[in-house]
């Protein structure tokens, strides 16, 4: 069992399957953790929005997050937002 470092909001959800855990609060931000290392992996962010997430589900296979920004559902896969988080951690920088 771990304990999660504490929001500066609060969490309104928490996805866990296998080995995923996403929680989303009320700052519109959506996390995704690694159970085994409990270590934060990447985060989703409706801060552009004017609206708070209404809505976020992860899908039964643990593939993807539904979420619903703004009165329109949106669905990510999780394996993309761990590609994009890499990405930004490790910027190619050979031009």
């Amino acid at each position: 069992i771990a304990t999660l470092p504490e929001p500066e909001v609060g969490i309104t959800y928490l996805g866990w399957k296998g080995n995923t855990l996403i929680s989303a609060d009320v700052n519109q931000r959506i996390d995704v953790w690694d159970t085994v290392t409990w270590q934060h992996l990447a985060t989703l962010s409706n801060s552009g929005s004017r609206q708070s997430i209404r809505a976020v589900a992860l899908s039964p296979d643990g593939h993807h997050i539904a979420y619903s920004p703004d009165g329109v559902l949106e669905i990510v896969t999780i394996a993309d937002l761990l590609s994009d988080a890499q990405e930004s951690h490790h910027p190619d920088t050979a031009n």
